[in-house]
């Protein structure tokens, strides 16, 4: 996927979030977490990540939604660097 094209892409998956996703972005993006600040739906490398700080290079992909589990998410992203953190959906949701 072309930069450009995984830009657009990262825009409309943005706009379609999940019931998850949307959840924990009011959470990451009011910086309750140590003031780092995250962004949603980041390209990262040729992949597109559901959050990112980029200061504490720190993914989280958001599982058991519209989409599944890319390879990278259990190894991290090596080009990067970053760790990454794998959360379930239905436990995001919980009270």
């Amino acid at each position: 996927m072309r930069k450009g094209q995984k830009r657009n892409r990262a825009r409309e998956l943005r706009k379609d979030m999940t019931p998850a996703e949307r959840r924990l972005w009011t959470i990451l993006q009011r910086r309750r977490i140590e003031g780092f600040r995250f962004r949603r739906q980041c390209p990262v490398g040729p992949y597109i990540t559901d959050f990112a700080c980029l200061e504490a290079r720190l993914l989280i992909e958001v599982g058991g939604g519209p989409h599944r589990t890319p390879s990278w998410m259990y190894g991290g992203v090596p080009s990067c660097g970053a760790k990454t953190s794998r959360s379930c959906a239905s436990g995001i949701m919980r009270p």
